[in-house]
């Protein structure tokens, strides 16, 4: 930090490390978990994001057939994911 050439954003810079040094003194979680936790909310407001497109575009029709039964299969396939349930097998 002692390099920025431009003062306002080097004073940014150190409030924002400051402030993560008071929050991390008391943060229930250690790194690693908050890691985490900022990745799977990440990962999952995306997935929400893609599932709402897919939806949008089933209800345009803008797909063909085949294109529709495989945003079908992804969006069943995508649910089984979340709810914690394996694709049943035959057999």
């Amino acid at each position: 930090m002692t390099e920025l050439e431009e003062p306002h954003l080097k004073y940014i810079l150190e409030l924002l490390a400051d402030r993560a040094q008071r929050k991390a003194e008391v943060a229930e979680e250690d790194e690693v978990a908050r890691l985490q936790g900022l990745i799977q909310a990440y990962q999952f407001r995306r997935a929400e994001m893609e599932k709402r497109s897919q939806h949008a575009a089933l209800e345009q029709q803008s797909f063909d057939e085949q294109e529709e039964l495989d945003v079908l299969r992804k969006l069943r396939e995508q649910q089984l994911i979340r709810q914690g349930i394996s694709e049943p097998t035959d057999g």
